[in-house]
């Protein structure tokens, strides 16, 4: 049968509706087809080399000390932990992998369904379709073309939905390779080192030194510590401290231990105060008037090296001092005996036999008896002994007297008051004609002599 011009514009139309009716139906599902990803790396790694690296660990920094002799240098860095590490050459596999595989289960069954339904209908089209010949009896208005037409539209849309399930299929094969270097952690082989390039600078120290418990001459009343600021890091971390001169305050005497080292006020290392002891010792025995003491003029000859070995007892020095002052004691010795019996007013105590107050005997002889007591065997002690014996028979003697007087006293003063009360009982008794000598001795008896 020949296709007239209107049949076939009938017939475009129809398939074009069949096609609309299946992009309607279908369309979404065409447009949403399914996503494409990767599964979990799986990774395959050559070891390449191993080497340490330096981690932050924070918290204090890290202090470390040298000293030689006087000379501190105290260098600060931040903490570091030091890791092992390992440099692998890494080849990392990822397959792809379809992420919604029911998705393109429903496009491709669609689309299945609707190509077998396009196929029947193209098959049903040749036999069972009846023509759309208007003056046909049996008229039918598709017709056997219209309907092959619309059985291919149905087919095409479901092959195309096949099509994409299938292009999903394709795009979800194969993988993804990647190689590349890659630094393994490790274990911690050491804890809380310097950084090697992580200085701390600007951070103030201090030193701490104690002393023998009671012997604080710095800071509260009764405290055995002193404290000195030494100064504070530089931009690599480094403070370097001559001790002799930022100790230049710090007596030796007496220094316990040694000095504790602090960095914002914690406890970060010792310091060894010996060779600071040693060269202040050192300058003081430099500086000492020896001469004077190994030559005295007077018992005050060998003051500074008693000091000096005072504060240095157990120094380099300490035997040579203790030898000068052994070898100039007994002229120190004579000297003092000299300048205490000259303060002593011997003069005076002499005199205190003829004196009649014992306060006075006690001031005339009180530095006679400081003189004995300080100077016990002293080449004047036997004369002082005899000065203060004849002052204390003296005070003996005045002290026999004054109760010899107190006592003569007070038998007066009771003859008087008794006198007194015989006088008394006359006058009570004289009514007493008949019995007058009754009632006198019975009052001299009960009111005096009790």
């Amino acid at each position: 049968m020949l296709l007239t011009y209107k049949s076939c514009r009938r017939l475009i139309r129809c398939w074009v509706a069949a096609m609309r009716t299946t992009l309607l139906l279908f369309g979404p599902l065409v447009g949403g087809c399914a996503t494409i990803g990767f599964s979990e790396p799986v990774h395959q790694d050559r070891p390449l080399k191993t080497f340490e690296v330096e981690v932050p660990a924070g918290g204090l920094p890290v202090v470390k000390l040298s000293q030689k002799g006087t000379t501190l240098a105290v260098r600060v860095a931040e903490a570091c932990n030091v890791e092992k590490k390992t440099k692998v050459s890494r080849t990392t596999t990822r397959e792809r992998v379809n992420q919604q595989p029911g998705k393109d289960w429903a496009v491709g069954g669609t689309g299945i369904v609707l190509a077998g339904v396009g196929a029947g209908v193209i098959v049903d089209a040749q036999s069972n379709v009846y023509s759309n010949d208007t003056t046909s009896r049996q008229y039918n208005k598709v017709g056997p073309t219209n309907a092959t037409l619309i059985g291919a539209g149905l087919a095409a849309g479901g092959l195309a939905l096949v099509a994409v399930a299938v292009a999903d299929g394709i795009r979800a094969s194969g993988e993804e390779v990647e190689t590349g270097e890659v630094d393994l952690d490790g274990e911690v082989i050491k804890k809380r080192v310097r950084c090697s390039d992580r200085p701390a600078a600007d951070r103030p120290i201090k030193l701490r030194v104690s002393r023998y418990a009671g012997m604080g001459r710095v800071g509260a009343p009764g405290t055995n510590e002193e404290m000195f600021d030494l100064g504070r890091t530089d931009g690599d971390g480094l403070l370097k401290v001559k001790l002799e001169v930022a100790l230049s305050g710090m007596e030796p005497t007496f220094v316990e231990g040694p000095g504790v080292l602090l960095l914002d006020d914690n406890e970060v290392g010792q310091v060894d105060l010996a060779p600071v002891v040693g060269h202040k010792e050192q300058q003081a025995w430099e500086l000492l008037d020896r001469r004077s003491c190994s030559e005295p003029t007077s018992s005050r000859s060998c003051e500074d090296v008693t000091r000096f070995l005072q504060e240095h007892r157990h120094g380099n020095h300490a035997a040579e001092a203790q030898q000068l002052l052994d070898q100039a004691r007994p002229k120190l010795d004579a000297f003092r005996d000299d300048e205490m019996w000259a303060k002593s007013e011997s003069e005076a105590c002499a005199k205190a036999p003829k004196l009649d107050d014992v306060n006075e005997i006690a001031r005339a002889c009180a530095k006679v008896k400081t003189y004995v007591n300080f100077v016990a065997k002293g080449r004047r002690a036997a004369e002082a002994q005899k000065l203060l014996k004849a002052a204390d028979a003296r005070v003996e003697r005045l002290k026999r007297d004054a109760e010899k007087e107190a006592e003569a006293e007070a038998k007066a003063e009771r003859a008087k008051e008794l006198k007194q009360c015989k006088a008394q009982c006359k006058m009570i008794c004289s009514n007493w004609r008949f019995k007058f000598d009754a009632c006198y001795s019975g009052c001299v008896q009960k009111d005096c002599e009790q």
